[in-house]
């Protein structure tokens, strides 16, 4: 497993919204509302979703909602995914996220649709790498990155970004030696 063996998760803040799910035809057009509510690592967790999974289209949306989420510890996570020399090493930073996602099945030929909305803020940031291609050891640090306004609908290649917002930069790297 690439999840961290020592993540927490604390059983007394854990909810789940169980919904009513019926594929009887009356029932076909009931909105499903399946909820998933939990502290992680003593990071906030929402997911909230809505529904119609007997419908045509079977469409759905998701509400993500992250709160304070301690980013070294899941970057570390992330690791195995990396190439070992690309591998930041993250000292401290906290991401809120308010997120939806939809999905909607079509009939073909037209293909699916998926969309990402809300906004994103990667706070009180430091990390640093070992070694970044032409650029040596690196440190970096921000105070606060807040994108806003986001809508992507990532299968037709289409992304708006309303407020891009970056306060507090500082960086550090030793350029290396160009070839002759």
């Amino acid at each position: 497993t690439y999840l961290l063996p020592e993540a927490q998760l604390d059983r007394f803040l854990l909810q789940i919204g169980v919904p009513f799910l019926s594929n009887l035809p009356s029932k076909i057009q009931v909105e499903v509302e399946p909820l998933l509510s939990a502290r992680v690592d003593g990071s906030p967790l929402l997911i909230k979703g809505r529904t119609l999974p007997f419908a045509d289209g079977l469409k759905s949306e998701v509400e993500v909602k992250l709160d304070a989420v301690d980013v070294p510890h899941w970057l570390v996570a992330a690791h195995p995914f990396l190439p070992k020399d690309m591998q930041p090493q993250a000292r401290s930073g906290r991401l809120d996220t308010a997120l939806t996602i939809g999905f909607e099945q079509r009939k073909p030929p037209a293909v699916p649709h998926l969309t990402i909305k809300g906004s994103a803020k990667l706070s009180q940031l430091a990390l640093s790498m070992a070694y970044a291609p032409a650029l040596g050891p690196v440190d970096l640090s921000w105070d606060v990155l807040q994108i806003e306004g986001v809508d992507a609908a990532p299968l037709e290649r289409l992304v708006s970004v309303g407020k891009v917002s970056l306060d507090g930069v500082q960086w550090r790297s030793q350029l290396l030696p160009t070839a002759a």
